[in-house]
């Protein structure tokens, strides 16, 4: 569908830049909230966005959120980001 976009990315620890598998990836933005999850190589995707201003937030447990945006998705087109999040010392 070119009338839509898809935002992927990658989460990786920024201590030792390792992906970070099992990231909840929460989008939001024009009228839609959508959620994916990383898998083992730290991945995530989520198709078929409204063309528009997007706002991603990243959360793992064991490490600080992540907010990321605006993110800009296009028709026919991919928007890439790749993340770093911060872990906590415990």
């Amino acid at each position: 569908m070119a009338d839509t976009g898809s935002i992927q990315g990658q989460v990786l620890n920024q201590r030792d830049n390792q992906p970070i598998a099992g990231a909840s990836a929460q989008l939001s933005g024009e009228g839609v909230e959508q959620n994916a999850t990383s898998g083992s190589d730290g991945r995530f995707k989520i198709d078929g966005l409204a063309p528009g201003s997007y706002d991603l937030v990243l959360q793992q447990e064991g490490f600080y959120d992540g907010t990321y945006g605006p993110l800009m998705v296009f028709p026919g087109d991919t928007t890439s980001i790749t993340v770093a999040l911060q872990p906590k010392d415990i």
